[in-house]
């Protein structure tokens, strides 16, 4: 999902929050996990903290400064992986003799 014109807007122990707007309305839950794809940062293990409409509030591990343009929120390798053995997906294909 693509996020636009973040503003950082607090920050609550070691986690910095971040208010992105996106273009569709969003239906995740509160306190889901997800992964922030900033470019020139390596994709970060966020929190949805909010959704608001098309306001989305983050919980980010670090500071990006007090702007970010543009982002991408989606699954991180780590939580790919965790969703995929949740689902029944193999990690390795079939042995083929």
């Amino acid at each position: 999902m693509s996020l636009v014109n973040g503003k950082r807007v607090g920050e609550l122990g070691s986690a910095f929050q971040y208010v992105f707007s996106v273009e569709n309305a969003l239906n995740a839950p509160g306190d889901a996990p997800g992964g922030l794809y900033v470019e020139g940062s390596p994709p970060l293990e966020v929190v949805i903290v909010s959704v608001d409409g098309l306001a989305v509030t983050l919980s980010v591990p670090i500071d990006l400064g007090p702007f970010v343009p543009k982002a991408t929120e989606g699954p991180t390798k780590n939580r790919q992986l965790v969703s995929d053995l949740k689902g029944g997906k193999s990690l390795w294909p079939a042995a083929r003799i």
